[in-house]
């Protein structure tokens, strides 16, 4: 795993300069996210775009209802190319809101996902 170093200068009372260093936590996103989270043509799946940094880590993309349930895993491995969709079947989620999640091993990314029939 890469560490990104950001250094920020801050002024302190006497206007000398103070130099501090801040790591990136593992919550940073940088160069992975959830592009879109589209119906297909025919309307009986869901269709989600990554673009993913590292294309040899694992990934897990799955379903939370609102109480942190898992009601659905999408899928689990290596990322796929961006321009090749995660398809999955809408018929097996109730009509409401969901979390998508997708989990990597340095990030984590959250989109509501709401279904509606």
């Amino acid at each position: 795993a890469q560490i990104e170093i950001k250094k920020q200068d801050r002024k302190i009372n006497n206007g000398k300069k103070l130099d501090k260093f801040y790591e990136n936590d593992t919550t940073s996103t940088k160069g992975n996210r959830i592009v879109s989270i589209q119906e297909t043509e025919r309307g009986d799946k869901m269709a989600v775009y990554l673009e993913i940094e590292n294309p040899d880590q694992k990934i897990k993309i799955i379903v939370y209802n609102l109480l942190g349930k898992k009601v659905l895993d999408i899928y689990e491995g290596k990322p796929k190319d961006p321009s090749q969709p995660y398809e999955f079947n809408v018929a097996e989620l109730p009509k409401g809101i969901f979390l998508l999640v997708v989990v990597g091993d340095n990030f984590r990314l959250r989109e509501k996902l709401v279904v509606t029939k």
